[in-house]
C-alpha cells in the first residue's frame, strides 16, 4: 500500500513549524510563536516572517493587519474570498450581538462598519443587508434600503 501526502497553504519563513507552535490568534496560516514576526514581503525585521494572506481571529500581537480590515500580510490587490468575514463579525453573529437597526446579516455593533473594499473599519461587512431604522453605520450610500448593496426588486425594474 502507497501512502501520498499533499501539502497545501503558505509557509513561514525563519522559523520551524515544527518546533514552534502557531499562534492561536490567526486563521489560515500557521503564524509562529516568536519574538517578532513581520509579512514577506515586507520592511519588518523578524527573526520570523510569513506569507499570508491571514485572518486575524483575535489580537494582531504581531500587528500584521496594517490597515485593520481583519486580514494580513494580503498581496497587493487581493480582496477577501464571498463570505470570508473577520472574526469579529462571526463573533457577533453567532452571540447575537448584530445592531437592531439592520436585518438579513449581521452588522456588528462598533464604533464604525463599513462595506469591503471601502471606509477604514475597523469592521467591514461583504453582504448586503437591510436598513430597517436609522443608518448607523451609513452602509446604504444609494438609500434604496439596503447597505452594502442595491435592493434587488429596485434593479430589476431599472
Amino acid at each position: 500500500m502507497r501512502i501520498g501526502l499533499i501539502v497545501v497553504g503558505f509557509v513561514a519563513y525563519g522559523a520551524s513549524l515544527a518546533a514552534d507552535p502557531c499562534d492561536p490568534n490567526y486563521d489560515w496560516v500557521c503564524v509562529p510563536m516568536a519574538s517578532d514576526v513581520d509579512c514577506r514581503p515586507g520592511q519588518g525585521n523578524g527573526p520570523a516572517y510569513i506569507k499570508g494572506p491571514l485572518r486575524v481571529i483575535g489580537l494582531d500581537v504581531y500587528h500584521l493587519d496594517g490597515d485593520h480590515n481583519g486580514f494580513g500580510c494580503e498581496p497587493k490587490g487581493w480582496t477577501p474570498p464571498i463570505g470570508a468575514v473577520s472574526a469579529r463579525v462571526n463573533a457577533a453573529s453567532r452571540a447575537g450581538d448584530c445592531h437592531p437597526n439592520y436585518a438579513e446579516g449581521c452588522v456588528p455593533i462598533s464604533t464604525d462598519v463599513d462595506c469591503r473594499g471601502g471606509g477604514n473599519g475597523p469592521d467591514y461587512i461583504d453582504q448586503r443587508v437591510k436598513v430597517i431604522g436609522v443608518d448607523t453605520y451609513g452602509l446604504d450610500a444609494d438609500h434604496d434600503g439596503y447597505g452594502c448593496g442595491s435592493d434587488p426588486e429596485r434593479v430589476a425594474t431599472h
